[in-house]
């Protein structure tokens, strides 16, 4: 276990080191999301065991504290872009009956799809000015959904564990 002036006790769990600090996202305000610092695994696919570095916490802060400036923008490029997904990859299924075997769900709207999102898992800061957001997404329990954020600009979206380079 470490300490860092912004995250507090910064200690190994589940899933590589998490943060005493949470995070509240602005379209689950009372959620309390775990924050994770830096990779879960090393490239040779090891946990990773070494906690973060100061110099990387202090990076993981800048980071993070820019997301948090500008999460209403990040949020609504992430609510269309999964939007997007779902018309590429689900709406042939779910929007005909025929298909699915239930009435078409009738998602005409990102805002409408976004009610299918369940939750956020963690947020994982990682170096490079980048975020990962693993979610519950009703529309497919068994991959989720994962947003790859690098300087607030969401650059991948797929299943959980697809978008981590």
């Amino acid at each position: 276990m470490i300490e860092h002036s912004f995250w507090g006790r910064v200690e190994a769990d589940w899933a590589g080191f998490s943060a005493e600090k949470q995070y509240s996202p602005p379209d689950f305000p009372d959620a309390e999301i775990d924050v994770f610092l830096g990779d879960e695994f090393d490239d040779e696919g090891n946990e990773v065991e070494d906690p973060p570095s100061a110099e990387a916490l202090d990076q993981f802060q800048i980071t993070f504290e820019n997301f948090v400036k500008g999460e209403r923008e990040v949020f609504e490029n992430i609510v269309e872009k999964c939007f997007q997904r779902y018309l590429k990859l689900y709406a042939h299924h779910y929007e005909d009956s025929a298909k699915s075997g239930s009435p078409p769900l009738g998602v005409a709207t990102s805002r409408a799809h976004f009610g299918f999102i369940e939750g956020i898992l963690v947020v994982r800061v990682l170096s490079d000015d980048t975020i990962i957001i693993p979610m519950r997404y009703a529309l497919d329990v068994e991959h989720g959904l994962e947003v790859r954020i690098q300087a607030n600009k969401v650059v991948d979206i797929g299943g959980i564990a697809e978008t981590h380079i």
